[in-house]
């Protein structure tokens, strides 16, 4: 696929890029002078761009390095907000970091002329836009019309992450190229959630930590809890783990037994019940489809499952602890078990849904009218409902809990069918991606799946799959 010239510009010689860098660091000096009294993102901010701008003068071979830039800024939770805590503390009109870095990246692609090949999207974009009309719609009758405004912004953004992907992965290297990031990133975040468990510590990027308890729980650098790290990392760790278990991983990837074991590990050190029973899942649909489609290696089965055993027994006594925890509600003794808790929160969300079946209570106004509906007698602790599905449905009506389900199987239905084609990078990876997804899904069931990380993560991997369905249709026609 054609580009145009190699870093996407024409043109600059050497002199030019000299007078280039002297100009942008003479306005560096200017901008330090007027803004040294300003606080401090008002320094930030133009020193990044006139940073960008020097990159974009003196870096080669710009698309591949903004790409990885843009795929590794899904695991820096920053973001640039505006009205900040108006309609009662929101967290206003947020641009998170990956988002502005994939603006860039499209930005970069626009004036490269590498635009003219961007569509909508594939196979999703039907159930994306009327997520999104949904969405728009009953923001519009919500009594919380701000914290509707900045929900359908984090969808709108969602929908960009899935966008750039689906138009930035134009061939089978891009493809290849992407998957490697994202495996890249598997192995940061793992060797990330190993530090803060031993370190009992939960960290994040602007040097903020949080102290966990005696069975630490962190939830590396996208997430303040382990379910959110969990999901973020499922997509990547299925894919690697189907690369490791096939025929074909030394001629695919050679690390990818080492991310396997990694990512299993942390997510055994979550100590988080659904993820371990998904992860079960994911790890059965990887073998049938395997088994089916004749690349499973065996082998590698066994001896994965001996590794993955010895490591069990050695966190069984911390595992059991968790598993028989209690829980305090309400400044009293010990609650029922979390199934309990949960029901009783799904319980206040059915009731929600059933004086709200067309337009629901407004999107992200959830956790302000939800106490209303408690139904009498439910004596427990009160939360948002942790279960996804019946929070876009109590959000937005029942009709958009449906289409929200529809992207989920729209998103199965393309892993499936690239699984099915003949043996290669793409049908691999598809398989991991399927498996992900049956975990993801069953996950939502027990959170409520509102960060933006791992959502933008899955958002992506619609993108990603969505392409990579394209190039296989291309390849056949």
């Amino acid at each position: 696929m054609h580009f145009g010239s190699k870093d996407g510009f024409q043109g600059n010689s050497s002199l030019t890029r000299f007078w280039s860098i002297i100009a942008f660091g003479c306005l560096i000096g200017i901008g330090v002078y007027f803004l040294s009294e300003k606080e401090t993102r008002w320094i930030i901010a133009p020193a990044l761009a006139l940073a960008g701008g020097i990159f974009l003068i003196v870096v080669p071979e710009k698309k591949t390095v903004l790409t990885a830039l843009f795929v590794f800024s899904f695991q820096v939770d920053i973001y640039l907000r505006f009205l900040y805590g108006r309609a009662g503390s929101t967290e206003g009109l947020a641009l998170p970091l990956v988002v502005i870095a994939g603006s860039i990246l499209a930005v970069w692609h626009y004036a490269s002329g590498t635009t003219r090949w961007f569509t909508w999207g594939g196979s999703v974009r039907l159930p994306i836009f009327a997520f999104l009309t949904i969405i728009a719609i009953s923001a519009i009758f919500s009594s919380e019309r701000f914290v509707g405004l900045t929900t359908l912004l984090y969808v709108l953004e969602y929908y960009f992450l899935y966008w750039l992907a689906f138009n930035i992965i134009r061939s089978p290297d891009d493809f290849r190229r992407v998957i490697a990031l994202l495996f890249t990133i598997l192995g940061i975040q793992a060797s990330v959630y190993f530090v803060q468990s031993a370190l009992g510590i939960t960290f994040d990027f602007l040097g903020n930590t949080l102290e966990e308890g005696d069975v630490p729980r962190p939830g590396g650098t996208v997430s303040t809890n382990p379910a959110g790290f969990v999901s973020f990392i499922m997509p990547a760790l299925m894919m690697a783990s189907a690369i490791a278990l096939s025929k074909f991983r030394r001629a695919v990837s050679r690390s990818s037994l080492i991310l396997m074991i990694m990512g299993v590990g942390a997510v055994g050190l979550s100590f988080t019940r659904a993820a371990w029973i998904g992860l079960v899942v994911g790890f059965l649909a990887i073998g049938i489809i395997g088994a089916r489609r004749k690349w499973l290696d065996l082998r590698m089965i066994v001896i994965v499952f001996t590794v993955i055993s010895v490591g069990g027994i050695a966190l069984l006594p911390k595992m059991l602890d968790r598993v028989s925890s209690d829980y305090q509600v309400n400044g009293g003794g010990p609650s029922n078990d979390t199934y309990n808790e949960r029901m009783g929160l799904n319980k206040i969300a059915f009731n929600i849904i059933a004086h709200n079946p067309l337009l629901g209570v407004g999107p992200g106004a959830y956790s302000h009218e939800y106490k209303a509906y408690v139904p009498p007698g439910l004596n427990q602790w009160l939360s948002t409902v942790h279960n996804t599905y019946l929070l876009w449905a109590a959000e937005i009506g029942i009709a958009g809990g449906f289409v929200f389900i529809g992207i989920i199987a729209t998103g199965l239905r393309v892993a499936y069918r690239l699984s099915r084609t003949p043996t290669s990078v793409v049908s691999i990876c598809a398989t991991g991606w399927l498996s992900a997804v049956l975990v993801l899904a069953w996950m939502m069931f027990w959170v409520p799946w509102t960060g933006f990380a791992y959502n933008g993560m899955f958002w992506f991997m619609l993108g990603v799959m969505d392409s990579a369905e394209r190039l296989v249709r291309a390849e056949r026609g």
